[in-house]
């Protein structure tokens, strides 16, 4: 261990680092501002957790006290290789600066003897040797080095430096600086610990980047920032194609380490002011301020680059897909910004992937009419993705999703489309395979009986096929439970209706077919749901349903009963007209299951 030596010559004093229990034990005693200040250091610190506040009370009362020009706080890593200066009382933007401690032999000699170094004149001390005319020319001339201990660890130390004339250190000062110290440095590490777990609470532990939610907000400070300057910002996601088949194929360690190198690589290729985050499982998202949509391109194409290098280089075969939005150039809508980015993505990835998507102008102009609607289908399909027994249907909804919005699909008609939905209903649910066409026949000889036009009898053809499309958003252990719901489980359940309107929301030629699939459980007394209509406000086809799907589902085998003879099912009906039922429906349908005569011959 290299010792400091200690004479009048050369100016350089060893002072001992024991804990000093008062300012000062000898001759000289605590002056009343001494002691003010320690209690208000003291009594400020162990008001808050907020590391920089800490941090700056310290430095700011310290300098005030020794008449330094500068004070800092410069914590160490566990090597003592590098200093990170953490605040400073001349410079309050000065936070986590990191030094090289071979510039600072001061430091470095404080660290090694966990002393007190004082250099009361860099000329006189040969410690400073080597940096001396380095320090010379930014005028320095005096430097006090306290260490920091918390349990005999130096977590950092106390760094005073005069300019101009040299400075001779006083017992007073330095043991009052050595208090400072031992009193600051459980609240140091305290704080410390507090900013380690509020980091920990805004990162994601995989990639060291932002989570979700820290982007969210990192985004709404965005959104403030650019209306007040007026400036255009865009967003990249970004997301990996086929990563549940490399986690499939290889395992989730390989997948995990697919995700750190592709957030090590935007982090390199995104500028400071840039904010990268981990958006989902395998997405991606970068804010880009004061960005324009044909830098935003240039932006995606460099990390499209860049990725597929590093990949390359570490032989991973997969590839990425990316959505760009841009704020003032495709929507002022904060909102939409974010959905039209995950639309841009998701249309990225149903063209084959490995490639960049982004709106034109015209094609956002009139984001009422479609861009929401897309967008809220789009992340049912994503929701119901992330459940085990919901990824074969989301893919197989996804894929006739893509065929009808591609833009090189033929014309469908609008019952090809809703047979192709109610396929991918019937692999996900087996009491739907061939429910829907049962009701069709009973629901078409009660509109018959009510002299429905044609066009009102197909609409109700199409309701019978699609009613319950929503239910592929529920999840299998709700959606097939040998038994009754729980409260929560139903209010689930109770979701379908809505989640059935917002798939079939995007598709113009079934708009008709919107409310018709949203008001489907609606109960005649205004009791149902989702929106508790009553009467003849709720559709006919609605209230047609709604008494044929019932009889169908008393008569049928569930998970959790034996199918009810029909006499059953029909005296239930009748006790539910008036509340649940439309009366006049339940009237007809029961004339027609007990084959009595109507006044339809034919339809």
């Amino acid at each position: 261990m290299r010792n400091l030596t200690i004479s009048k010559d050369n100016g350089t004093k060893k002072i001992n680092s024991g804990l000093i229990g008062n300012i000062h034990h000898t001759s000289h005693t605590s002056t009343n501002s001494e002691l003010e200040i320690i209690l208000e250091i003291t009594k400020s610190i162990s008001s808050t957790l907020n590391f920089q506040e800490v941090l700056r009370t310290i430095v700011n009362k310290v300098a005030d006290y020794a008449h330094a020009d500068r004070c800092s706080i410069i914590l160490i890593d566990n090597q003592q290789k590098f200093g990170y200066v953490m605040a400073s009382h001349d410079a309050p933007d000065i936070h986590n600066l990191q030094i090289d401690l071979k510039n600072y032999p001061e430091i470095s000699s404080s660290l090694e003897s966990k002393d007190t170094v004082v250099v009361n004149d860099i000329n006189l001390d040969p410690l400073m040797s080597n940096v001396c005319q380095a320090l010379k020319k930014m005028q320095i001339k005096s430097l006090l080095v306290i260490p920091i201990l918390y349990h005999e660890e130096i977590i950092g130390t106390l760094f005073l430096k005069i300019i101009k004339n040299p400075h001779k250190f006083t017992t007073e000062e330095i043991s009052f600086c050595k208090v400072v110290a031992n009193t600051s440095a459980s609240a140091i590490k305290n704080a410390q610990f507090y900013e380690q777990i509020r980091l920990q609470a805004k990162t994601d532990g995989l990639t060291n980047l932002l989570n979700h939610r820290s982007f969210l907000e990192k985004y709404q400070e965005e959104i403030s920032r650019a209306k007040m300057n007026s400036k255009p910002f865009s967003i990249l996601i970004i997301d990996i194609d086929n990563f549940k088949a490399l986690n499939d194929s290889y395992g989730h360690k390989y997948g995990d380490n697919v995700l750190h190198k592709i957030a090590l690589c935007l982090k390199n290729n995104t500028r400071g002011i840039d904010t990268v985050a981990r958006y989902g499982g395998d997405e991606f998202i970068c804010l880009l301020p004061e960005t324009l949509h044909d830098h935003g391109l240039i932006v995606a194409n460099r990390i499209m680059k860049k990725i597929k290098e590093q990949l390359q280089e570490n032989e991973i075969i997969t590839s990425l897909s990316i959505g760009l939005a841009t704020c003032d150039y495709q929507t002022h809508d904060s909102a939409m910004l974010l959905q039209l980015a995950e639309q841009a993505m998701y249309i990225a990835k149903y063209r084959g992937g490995d490639q960049i998507f982004t709106f034109s102008k015209n094609d956002t102009q009139d984001t009422s009419l479609w861009n929401k609607k897309v967008c809220e289908t789009l992340q049912i399909i994503k929701t119901l993705g992330m459940f085990d027994d919901g990824k074969e249907i989301a893919a197989d909804l996804t894929d006739q999703l893509a065929k009808i919005f591609a833009v090189t699909a033929t014309p469908r008609s609008p019952i090809e489309i809703v047979k192709s939905l109610s396929s991918a209903l019937d692999a996900r649910d087996h009491y739907t395979n061939g429910h829907s066409e049962r009701v069709i026949e009973f629901t078409k000889k009660i509109a018959c009986e009510l002299k429905m036009s044609g066009e009102q009898i197909e609409e109700l053809r199409y309701l019978c096929l699609l009613h319950d499309i929503g239910k592929i958003g529920i999840p299998d252990h709700i959606l097939n439970k040998p038994g009754k719901l729980t409260n929560e489980e139903f209010e689930i359940m109770k979701q379908h209706p809505e989640i059935g309107e917002n798939i079939i929301a995007p598709i113009d030629a079934m708009k008709n077919l919107k409310p018709l699939i949203r008001h489907h459980q609606e109960f005649f007394n205004g009791e149902g749901y989702p929106d508790r209509i009553s009467g003849d406000a709720i559709p006919i086809a609605c209230r047609i349903l709604s008494v044929v799907d019932t009889y169908d589902a008393m008569t049928s085998d569930r998970p959790y009963r034996k199918a009810l003879p029909k006499e059953a099912a029909i005296e239930e009906l009748n006790r539910c007209a008036g509340t649940q039922f439309d009366p006049e429906i339940v009237e007809i349908f029961a004339r027609i299951i007990e084959k009595k005569p109507t006044s339809v011959k034919s339809c």
